[in-house]
């Protein structure tokens, strides 16, 4: 019961930050797709670069450090080992310095010479006891061995910038001025055995100055370098986006071109639809005028002659004559109605679709469902037709194929495209037969008829259902 509050109380205020996270992540992406190629790598570049370079400087001053303090506490052990060395070589036999060797080195440490330099100096023995030191307190006390000094018992010289952490120390520290801390093994003359350690404390102002000096100057370098390299490639990736640039301009405007032959190439194939239209308007009208008349008047002035005077064979052959004569001008008017369309140019969408299902129905006695949505603009007249000779075909293919079963048309106008769909139920042994008739003349035309719109055009047979359907967008077809 104890954790119920809590949980209760910690959910909703989760919400708040993960919406802020997501809207956040939303402005940079926005702010991101904004910027070019250039901006892009520049901003990418510039942490790695960064990075890059403080890693760099810092490696190669504190290489720079590291040569100054050893080259400066070697030089300087050098010449206090000149001093010290032989006035220390009782240590080796006894665990601290007579009166006359301390004596002479404190004249040495005395001097003015060292005076300016050298600020403290201890001689330590192996074990960690002070042997010698100009403050005479400290003489004869042991102490922790510190890791400079373990260094120079092992036989080298050990130098450190401004490390007064040890406790003998401490009083150094409140000086304020740069030290340099050298611990210096002292040799005994003929063997070489270790048998001391002198350390020493110099005054290190001039060679803090110098590893300022130099710092800066390494800075200096790696920032110049570092910089360098950075305009170097942002000049080769900057001329490569213009290049981009260019090529993207000429791209834009070659498919801009192309949008436009295409648009011109869709609109003298809408252009082309209407004439063909016409011209088989034309066609039919011909045939209706001239030949079918010409061949009703025959019919009629065959049938009006005394053929049954001339005996029964002749009249048997007359009346074969005028039926002849009959079915050829029924079938020319019937090429005349499939040649020419009824005027729909002027016609709603509505009225052309409800026009070609009745046409369909009273000619096949067969029930067509019927789905339209008229939400669109009004459609071009090679639309029209297009649409037209669509549902023609497809309700035909659904009677001759299909027999006219569950037959269904339906028509979507939308702002955005035409699409239009037949569909018919199917018997499973006739499915293969519809397939085939998939890739015969009259699909394949259509399909062809549609294309040239600029549309989609699709046959499938699934699920006992024969579905024929089109789709055109309103940007096709020369302005649709």
């Amino acid at each position: 019961m104890a954790n119920g509050p809590k949980v209760g109380l910690a959910a909703p205020a989760a919400l708040p930050i993960v919406s802020g996270h997501i809207c956040w992540r939303g402005a940079i992406l926005r702010f991101w797709r904004k910027l070019n190629l250039t901006q892009r790598f520049g901003i990418a570049l510039a942490p790695v670069m960064l990075l890059g370079m403080a890693v760099i400087g810092l490696w190669v001053v504190e290489q720079i450090e590291e040569g100054v303090i050893d080259n400066a506490g070697a030089t300087t052990a050098l010449l206090m080992d000149s001093f010290v060395a032989p006035l220390a070589q009782e240590l080796a036999t006894s665990e601290s310095l007579s009166i006359g060797p301390t004596r002479a080195l404190d004249e040495v440490f005395q001097q003015a010479t060292f005076q300016a330099r050298i600020v403290s100096v201890k001689i330590w023995k192996p074990d960690g006891t002070i042997a010698y030191s100009n403050d005479i307190n400290l003489v004869g006390k042991i102490f922790d061995i510190s890791p400079g000094l373990e260094h120079a018992i092992g036989g080298n010289i050990h130098a450190e910038f401004n490390q007064l952490n040890s406790p003998e120390s401490a009083d150094l520290a409140a000086l304020g001025i740069p030290l340099l801390e050298v611990y210096s093994p002292i040799r005994e003359t003929w063997q070489g055995d270790v048998i001391a350690v002198i350390e020493f404390y110099a005054d290190a102002t001039n060679l803090a100055r110098t590893m300022a000096e130099a710092r800066r100057k390494s800075w200096l370098v790696v920032g110049g370098v570092t910089l360098a390299m950075a305009l170097l490639l942002l000049g080769i990736v900057h001329s490569g986006s213009l290049l981009i640039a260019r090529q993207q301009r000429s791209i834009e405007a070659t498919l801009a071109e192309n949008r436009m032959l295409l648009e011109r190439t869709q609109r003298a194939s809408g252009r082309a639809v209407e004439l063909t239209e016409q011209q088989l308007r034309r066609v039919s009208a011909d045939l209706h005028d001239g030949p079918a008349q010409l061949i009703g008047v025959a019919a009629l002035r065959i049938g009006a002659l005394p053929i049954a005077k001339l005996g029964d064979k002749a009249a048997e052959e007359g009346g074969q004559i005028v039926q002849g004569l009959q079915t050829a001008m029924q079938e020319i008017r019937d090429i005349c109605k499939g040649l020419s369309l009824p005027d729909i140019e002027l016609k709603r969408l509505t009225e052309i679709v409800d026009q070609v299902v009745d046409s369909h129905v009273a000619r096949t006695s067969t029930k067509v469902a019927l789905d339209i949505s008229d939400k669109g603009p009004d459609l071009p007249a090679h639309f029209k037709i297009g649409l037209y000779r669509f549902l023609q075909e497809g309700l035909n293919n659904a009677f001759r194929h299909g027999e006219g079963k569950d037959q269904k048309v339906s028509v979507f106008n939308t702002n955005e495209s035409l699409t239009a769909i037949v569909s018919n139920a199917i018997a499973s042994d006739a499915a293969a037969n519809a397939e085939r008739q998939a890739s015969g003349l009259g699909l394949m035309g259509l399909k062809e008829r549609i294309e040239t719109l600029g549309g989609i055009f699709d046959f499938n047979v699934a699920g006992g259902r024969a579905t024929l359907s089109m789709r055109v967008g309103h940007h096709q077809g020369g302005g649709l």
